[in-house]
């Protein structure tokens, strides 16, 4: 919560991490309410003001949309196939989507003409490769290390 209100009234240039820490920690109030280490009343007591802050910090879209996220998180939705492989490599795109998809359109639209045909073309191959190369990723770097990670007890 002071990391919160701090966040407001200290600016450090050209850094934005400390600007959104109240969305990270609406996340982590999440967390805690799901793994049911606090109440829920307890959750809202501390997202309401964590929720102003962010409106003062980023604006009313940015918090909205979080505000957002997190009710759909709380739904009891049904899974989806689709859904769920998203979810699964969304990491691994998370982290090799722009230097593997945006450099490949980057590369690609140089060498083709510069028709809207050919645009499309090239986002939509730099969209594909990512997702391919996302899938890879989790397969052969993340999937091993998140099995390993659960060999790791904390006391």
């Amino acid at each position: 919560m002071g990391l919160c209100i701090l966040s407001y009234y200290i600016h450090i240039p050209g850094s934005t991490l400390l600007r959104v820490f109240p969305i990270f920690a609406l996340g982590i109030l999440y967390y805690l309410y799901f793994t049911k280490q606090i109440r829920p009343v307890a959750a809202l007591l501390f997202a309401l003001p964590v929720a102003l802050v962010s409106y003062f910090n980023i604006g009313w879209v940015e918090t909205a949309a979080t505000l957002f996220t997190l009710l759909l998180l709380a739904l009891p939705l049904k899974s989806n196939k689709v859904i769920s492989f998203f979810s699964t490599i969304s990491f691994s795109l998370y982290l090799t989507h722009d230097t593997i998809g945006a450099n490949l359109v980057v590369y690609v639209g140089q060498l083709l003409p510069k028709t809207i045909i050919c645009k499309a073309a090239e986002f939509t191959g730099g969209i594909i490769v990512s997702f391919l190369f996302a899938w890879i990723f989790y397969l052969c770097v993340e999937r091993p290390f998140l099995k390993l990670s659960k060999r790791i007890l904390y006391s």
